[in-house]
């Protein structure tokens, strides 16, 4: 797996207003021009921020196969 496989995980949090959002992925080089990318994103807030009125439809599941020539 050394020099395949490449995890990332990012985010932020807003402290005004107590809103995040959590972004991780996962990326696999298959071969020397293919790669498999498998991720996310998750937010959320307390009731009334935007992060909460649109959490249902901003939060999603990805995934990519990537053919580079």
């Amino acid at each position: 797996m050394h020099e395949t496989l490449h995890l990332k995980l990012s985010g932020f949090h807003n402290i005004t207003t107590e809103e995040y959002a959590i972004v991780p992925s996962a990326s696999y080089d298959i071969a020397d021009a293919i790669c498999l990318n498998i991720g996310g994103r998750y937010m959320d807030g307390k009731d009334g921020s935007l992060n909460k009125l649109v959490k249902h439809l901003m939060s999603n599941v990805y995934t990519e196969l990537k053919i580079s020539f």
